[in-house]
């Protein structure tokens, strides 16, 4: 079994993604979508901002916020999506790196000195609740000050309060939750 294959209860992702290619569609989730052309949100962003986008897969979300003029780093445990995240990106002529890495062990594949404005979780879930404390730990220590995180998962497997209660404490949440999925954007404190 390859760290890209799964344990038992878990999502082999590797079989995913070269069974069915793109299995979640080619546009981005709906409210991050709504997020980036909100003109509050693109104001304070700008043009040219850092964006990390774990979880990524094939580079749905990461690759439309490339087509906007951010700058781009997808991560991914299937080295089958990542393959085809730099394809698509190469193809869109977008700054867009895919880097294939296990979230859930370290070292995390994150650069010293590498600094994020936003950090994109969209159903990236990782599936035992310490290593998810310690990557959202290791994600926000990318973050810059004031740096965002936009972060989308399933109403069935959470809430927004444990959402929130597994990142470190210093974030304002706001909370856009549906019925079907946990909506938050958070802002990181001075």
């Amino acid at each position: 079994m390859t760290r890209a294959t799964a344990g038992r209860g878990e999502m082999d992702w590797e079989e995913r993604y070269a069974t069915y290619g793109r299995p979640f569609g080619e546009q981005p989730n709906a409210f991050v979508q709504r997020v980036m052309d909100e003109d509050a949100f693109s104001g304070v962003l700008g043009n040219g901002s850092r964006i990390l986008c774990p979880g990524d897969g094939y580079g749905r979300h990461g690759i439309a916020l490339a087509q906007r003029g951010h700058r781009v780093v997808g991560l991914d445990i299937s080295p089958t999506a990542t393959r085809d995240a730099r394809d698509r990106a190469l193809g869109a002529s977008v700054e867009y790196t895919a880097r294939t890495a296990d979230l859930e062990r370290e070292p995390y594949p994150l650069l010293a000195g590498e600094v994020f404005d936003v950090v994109v979780p969209v159903w990236f879930r990782l599936p035992h609740r310490g290593a998810r404390v310690c990557w959202n730990r290791e994600a926000v220590g990318h973050l810059r000050s004031r740096g965002w995180i936009l972060l989308v998962t399933g109403r069935r497997v959470t809430s927004a309060d444990e959402e929130t209660g597994e990142w470190p404490g210093g974030i304002t949440w706001k909370d856009h939750s549906t019925a079907d999925e946990v909506r938050l954007l958070g802002q990181l404190l001075d």
